[in-house]
């Protein structure tokens, strides 16, 4: 959580109570006992790389790093893994913090944007000019491109969120989640790609050897 309390404090010049309030919310809800993956440590993970990112580029403007930074922190905000609203009401909270501190308009609706994004299949984005939506995409795909030791965590933790499936379902479920990722390059901007593409297409077919057996 202090990886996510300093984001916070650097960003924006918020108001002490408001902090507080927001960094509560924050806590308890990525530490949901339905969470395995999608938790404090997804979050952190997402804006660490996002910061070895930021050491070889730093011509990125600090606007652009916002609008990643707080899509990390809220992308994942509400997560039920039996709902199919999680971004959309992602977006509601996101949308009351964003209310409480004054953030520009324009920020909100980039950050919304990306938000909602991640629900679909990242590949409809590869043309998208919007760089921010692309980089965070990345961010968000690349435990695909994990060692093996971090992959096979991130498996077991999916496992558990989905436990209302039983094995068949799951099954299904996740091949058609692999297929439809390797059906494309999977990461949308050069710089993901060179650090996790290999990686991640021999990870997921690996998984996909393993769920055909």
């Amino acid at each position: 959580m202090d990886l996510i309390f300093q984001k916070f404090s650097f960003l924006f010049k918020i108001k002490q109570d408001v902090l507080q309030k927001w960094i509560q919310i924050i806590n308890q809800k990525y530490n949901e006992k339905q969470r395995f993956y999608h938790n404090q440590n997804h979050i952190e993970n997402i804006l660490l790389i996002f910061n070895s990112f930021l050491l070889e580029n730093d011509k990125f403007n600090e606007k652009s790093k916002q609008i990643i930074e707080l899509s990390a922190i809220f992308h994942d905000l509400i997560y039920d893994p039996q709902s199919k609203e999680n971004e959309l009401n992602s977006v509601k909270l996101f949308k009351e913090f964003s209310k409480e501190i004054n953030l520009e308009n324009q920020m909100i609706e980039k950050i919304e944007r990306i938000i909602l994004a991640t629900q679909e299949n990242h590949a409809i984005f590869s043309t998208e000019s919007d760089l921010e939506l692309k980089i965070f995409l990345d961010l968000d795909y690349s435990i695909l491109g994990s060692n093996k030791e971090e992959y096979q965590e991130y498996k077991n933790a999916i496992r558990k969120e989905y436990s209302h499936f039983n094995d068949k379902e799951f099954k299904e479920g996740r091949l058609k989640f692999i297929k439809n990722v390797l059906k494309n390059k999977i990461f949308l901007t050069d710089y993901f790609e060179d650090k996790f593409e290999e990686k991640a297409k021999k990870n997921l077919e690996e998984e996909k050897k393993e769920l055909n057996l």
